[in-house]
């Protein structure tokens, strides 16, 4: 789930971008992403499938007059893709940008620190801290698998799940 809602922030970003910052040139700059800075992964531990709560965190540089109509912007494109999902080139390019970025980190002393401290937390761990990087390892190379040959589940898109993730976390 986290890599969905990895791939539904980069795509409210690209979103936002075209329309506040190209469409309407009303911001300087927009992001927004996923922060699960006030979960606890902890608390669900026994079980492996549970999310962890997240918050979807937008952020835009704007001329303060322009407060009211950043806003609506950015909530109407929000509910566009939480009511309509993304399309399948938007999903296609979030992926390859997430695939980019995470052969770059995989390159850095950063990522593997986070990645080592965190795996301790992770509910999948038993003990075996190898055996618990190569199952998240496979769990992630899995869903990137599925959410490009778009079937997730049968009668699911990769955009589709997208879609869930977001309005899940909304």
């Amino acid at each position: 789930n986290n890599i969905s809602l990895d791939l539904a922030a980069s795509i409210v970003e690209t979103r936002l971008i075209d329309v506040l910052r190209f469409a309407h040139s009303k911001v300087y700059n927009v992001s927004a992403r996923i922060s699960f800075a006030a979960s606890d992964p902890i608390i669900n531990a026994d079980d492996p499938n549970t999310s962890l709560d997240g918050v979807l965190v937008v952020a835009a540089s704007h001329d303060p007059d322009d407060t009211t109509l950043v806003l609506d912007k950015i909530m109407a494109q929000i509910y566009e893709l939480r009511t309509q999902g993304p399309t399948t080139g938007e999903l296609e390019s979030a992926l390859n940008a997430l695939e980019n970025q995470l052969a770059e980190s995989l390159r850095t002393n950063r990522y593997w620190a986070d990645a080592i401290s965190r795996i301790f937390l992770n509910s999948r761990f038993k003990g075996n801290f190898a055996d618990t990087l190569a199952e998240s390892t496979r769990i992630k190379d899995d869903l990137f698998a599925a959410l490009k040959s778009n079937a997730i589940e049968p009668t699911k898109s990769g955009p589709s799940r997208i879609q869930d993730a977001l309005n899940a976390a909304l």
